[in-house]
């Protein structure tokens, strides 16, 4: 099975601080015009500490999803392995993908690295993080390979 980019630990972890300032931040407009109300001050120290809980815990998260991120394709099937601490591998048949699409994020353009999301009729799959030329390799061959499926039938 191939491996992602070492970048995408990055990726996610800027993502998840973006997301956990915003919260600070909310947190801080709350404190500025409801702090002198005490129930309000200790509710929002609270949600402070979760906000830094939640961080912490996303940015260990994020370490250990990319050590079991793993994708591979094999000749009817995609096979995209993933997690953090609970590690799942999901197979999709090459017969059952509707359509693709490679994106990239607003963090992933520092890195130049994109996703593949993948289509099925029940639900999206996607493959990140990849340089551009292996994203594209794997796009073409996934194509390739569901004209081939569709030409069976």
């Amino acid at each position: 099975m191939k491996r992602v980019e070492k970048e995408t630990v990055m990726i996610m972890s800027l993502q998840d601080v973006q997301r956990s300032l915003l919260f600070l931040l909310i947190i801080g407009v709350g404190l500025y015009f409801f702090g002198e109300y005490e129930l309000v001050q200790k509710g929002l120290v609270i949600a402070t500490g979760f906000v830094i809980f939640f961080l912490i815990k996303e940015l260990i998260y994020n370490f250990l999803a990319y050590r079991h991120s793993y994708y591979e394709i094999s000749e009817d099937t995609v096979h995209i392995k993933g997690g953090g601490f609970s590690v799942w591998e999901t197979t999709l048949p090459i017969s059952r993908i509707q359509h693709l699409d490679v994106s990239q994020s607003f963090y992933a353009r520092f890195f130049d690295l994109y996703s593949l999301n993948i289509y099925t009729a029940g639900d999206d799959h996607d493959i990140k993080y990849l340089k551009k030329d292996p994203i594209d390799s794997l796009h073409q061959e996934l194509l390739a390979k569901m004209k081939m499926e569709t030409e069976k039938e």
